[in-house]
């Protein structure tokens, strides 16, 4: 998955990569929901200290949501200026999500945990609304109850505040600003209670992880570093590592 990919031909593959992981996840949150249905009628929140000590506000998983396509939309400015790296950017992003998800597909489903808000566990059925019902709903980001670790939502919160982070070196002011709305997204998900802290926790530091491993290559993306190699003819060519 995190072979170097050039041009428009690399960015097509990796989208078809993350179209059918996220078709996967669709298909793993509604069966971590189904899962419910084997708790205990009404089955009681479990204790968390972010819970604990935020106050809950359902209104805020909207807000969560808008913090999502925020970052989402300053990454694809950044990117899109990016004119030497812009592909090879575009598929780090995308496939570095793409391994995430495909993680959190498998833990999903490992453990069944009762939803973060008590309205989630008063009823369960056996059968979930389809997929496309689902996702025409306007708040179908968080439409599922017990698609709990790790949130979906803060591994693209952080993968995109780090990135936006080092496309931005050694200007800080937009990181920093796109930071605090990461952050300020995942206290939005404790707030509406559509994650446990742990939840949040991580998904942060799994990603902050991965991208670690990934990030040599990333800043030689940004940085346009190139090297020289001899064609036959044996002059040399420059092109980007």
């Amino acid at each position: 998955m995190f072979s170097e990919l050039r041009g428009s031909n690399g960015v097509g593959r990796a989208l078809v990569r993350y179209s059918l992981t996220l078709c996967m996840v669709a298909i793993v949150n509604d069966l971590a929901e189904m899962r419910g249905a084997l708790l205990p009628p009404n089955s009681a929140v479990l204790p968390d200290i972010g819970h604990s000590l935020l106050p809950f506000i359902p209104e805020m998983a909207k807000l969560s949501d808008s913090c999502l396509l925020l970052l989402c939309l300053v990454l694809i400015v950044l990117i899109a200026a990016r004119q030497h790296s812009r592909c090879n950017l575009i598929c780090e992003f995308v496939d570095l999500h793409t391994f995430l998800m495909l993680v959190r597909c498998f833990t999903i489903p490992l453990t069944t945990l009762p939803g973060a808000q008590a309205a989630c566990n008063a009823e369960h059925t056996l059968s979930p609304e389809s997929l496309t019902t689902r996702v025409l709903q306007p708040d179908f980001l968080t439409a599922w109850c017990h698609d709990l670790i790790y949130s979906g939502h803060t591994v693209f919160y952080t993968l995109a505040a780090l990135f936006i982070f080092d496309l931005q070196r050694p200007h800080h002011a937009l990181s920093a600003a796109m930071l605090l709305v990461a952050l300020g997204g995942s206290l939005c998900l404790l707030v509406s209670r559509v994650h446990y802290t742990v939840d949040v926790a991580l998904a942060a530091i799994i990603t902050t992880l991965a991208y670690a491993v990934r990030r040599p290559v990333i800043l030689q993306c940004i940085g346009g570093a190139t090297e020289k190699t001899a064609d036959p003819r044996g002059t040399n060519v420059e092109h980007l590592v």
